[in-house]
C-alpha cells in the first residue's frame, strides 16, 4: 500500500496465481497492512492493520535521494533516472537500455569489439568500459597478461620487443654504431636466393625528440615529446572519429596495431575492417563486391544493398524496346517487381488473365498469354491481330 486506509477496518485482498503452463490456479488471501509514502511520517496501529499518515518528512526525502547517488557522486540516478522512495527508476533511452542500481549502465555509449559491447568482457558505465579482471583497453580487448608474448623459454618477445595488447611490438635500433644486416631473399617458386646487405640507420622511439648525423648513420635520442605522442594518437583516428583505432586496436608510434578477434580478422589502417560483422551473399562477405567497415558493407561502384547484392543500373529490367518492366512494374535490385499480381515474366510482359480491349475479340479459352492487341482497318470493321490472330472475330 502507498497510503493508509481512511478508517481502521481491515481490508483483505484475494489474489489468483496461475503458473505458466498449468491449467490449475490457487487463490491466496493477503491481509493488507498500512504503509505511508516514503518521506511521510505516519503511525500504524493494531500490528500494522490500520494507521494514519502525517506531514512530509523532508529529512526522510533527502535521505532517500542520497540512496539514489553512487558513492562519490552528487548526481541523482546518474542524471538518467528518477529517485522514487530511495530507488532509481531509469529513464527509457532512445539509443538503448539504461539500467543499474544508479542508472549508470547502458548498452550503447561504449565501443564494441567483435560485435560485442566492451568485447563481452566488461560493463558500459557512463560511456566507459569497466573491464573484467584480466582485461584492459577502451573496449576491454587487451589481456593484461603478457603470456601470449612469451616464447617457449619464457622470454618476453625474445628479448627484442615489448608486449602491447597481447602482441609483440619489436624494438627499433637504439644505438649510434653502424650495424649491417644480411637479408636472404628467395622468390616463391625459385630455388635460387639472393643475399642483400642492409645498413641500419639510427631511429628514436616515436614521441622522442632525436637528432641524426652523418646521413642518419648515427645520432642520439632526447626526452619524450608529449606533443609528438598526441600527434601520433591523432594519426590513429579516422577522419571524423574521436576513437583511436576504431576501438579495436592500440596506437603504436602513430600506427594502429589491431587486436586479435575471436570471431575473425580485424584489419585496416584504423582497424575499421573485418571479415565477420557484415552479411554474406553467395558465400562471400558483402557479396564479394565491397568491404566490411565497422559492421556495414561499403559497396564498390555500381552496387548497393546490405550485402552489395543489388546493381544500381536498371538495364537488366529493360526490354528490347527500352521500356522499363514493359511499363507494368518497377526495377528492384536488378529484377522487375510487377505492379499487378496477375502479371508475371522477367519483364512483367505476361498476363494470361488481364482484361483488355483484345479480350472481347478472342474465342474463349484461346487468350494470348502476351496481350498485344493491334487493330487492323477492314471494310467489314476492325480485326485484332497478334499471336492468336487466327482466333479473332470480325465486327
Amino acid at each position: 500500500m502507498t497510503s493508509c486506509p481512511a478508517d481502521d477496518v481491515d481490508e483483505d485482498v484475494l489474489l489468483t496465481v496461475q503458473p505458466v503452463g498449468f491449467n490449475e490456479s490457487v487463490a491466496v488471501r493477503v491481509k493488507q497492512t498500512c504503509g505511508c509514502d516514503c518521506g511521510l511520517a505516519g503511525r500504524c496501529h493494531d500490528n500494522g492493520e490500520s494507521g494514519s499518515c502525517g506531514a512530509a518528512d523532508e529529512e526522510a526525502r533527502l535521505a532517500g535521494h542520497r540512496q539514489c547517488q553512487a558513492e562519490g557522486s552528487g548526481t541523482v540516478c546518474s542524471g538518467r533516472g528518477s529517485c522514487v522512495c530511495g530507488m532509481c527508476v531509469c529513464h527509457h533511452g532512445n539509443l538503448g537500455a539504461v539500467y543499474g542500481k544508479f542508472c549508470e549502465l547502458d548498452d550503447f555509449s561504449c565501443p564494441y569489439q567483435d560485435g560485442l559491447l566492451c568485447g563481452g568482457r566488461g560493463q558500459c558505465v557512463l560511456g566507459e568500459c569497466r573491464c573484467q579482471t584480466g582485461w584492459t583497453g577502451e573496449s576491454c580487448g587487451c589481456p593484461i597478461s603478457a603470456e601470449t608474448c612469451r616464447s617457449n623459454d619464457g622470454i618476453l618477445c625474445s628479448g627484442h620487443g615489448r608486449c602491447v595488447c597481447g602482441s609483440c611490438v619489436c624494438d627499433e635500433p637504439q644505438h649510434d654504431v653502424d650495424e649491417d644486416v644480411l637479408l636472404t631473399v628467395q622468390p616463391v617458386g625459385f630455388n635460387e636466393s639472393v643475399a642483400v646487405r642492409v645498413k641500419q640507420t639510427c631511429g628514436c622511439d616515436c614521441g622522442l625528440a632525436g637528432r641524426c648525423h652523418d646521413n642518419g648513420e648515427s645520432g642520439s635520442c632526447g626526452a619524450a615529446d608529449e606533443e609528438a605522442r598526441l600527434a601520433g594518437h591523432r594519426q590513429c583516428q579516422a577522419e571524423g572519429s574521436g576513437t583511436v583505432c576504431s576501438g579495436r586496436g592500440s596506437c603504436v608510434c602513430g600506427m594502429c596495431v589491431c587486436h586479435h578477434g575471436n570471431l575473425g580478422a580485424v584489419y585496416g589502417k584504423f582497424c575499421e575492417l573485418d571479415d565477420f560483422s557484415c552479411p554474406y551473399q553467395d558465400g562471400l562477405l558483402c557479396g564479394g563486391r565491397g568491404q566490411c567497415v565497422l559492421g556495414e558493407c561499403r559497396c564498390q561502384t555500381g552496387w548497393t544493398g546490405e550485402s552489395c547484392g543489388c546493381p544500381i543500373s536498371a538495364e537488366t529490367c529493360r526490354s528490347n524496346d527500352g521500356i522499363l518492366c514493359s511499363g507494368h512494374g518497377r526495377c528492384v535490385c536488378g529484377s522487375c517487381v510487377c505492379d499487378e499480381p496477375q502479371r508475371s515474366g522477367r519483364l512483367c510482359d505476361k498476363c494470361p488473365t488481364c482484361y483488355s480491349s483484345c479480350q472481347t475479340h478472342w474465342w474463349a479459352g484461346q487468350m494470348n498469354p502476351v496481350c498485344t492487341p493491334a487493330p487492323i482497318a477492314a471494310t467489314t470493321g476492325s480485326k485484332w491481330a497478334g499471336a492468336k490472330a487466327r482466333a479473332s472475330r470480325s465486327y
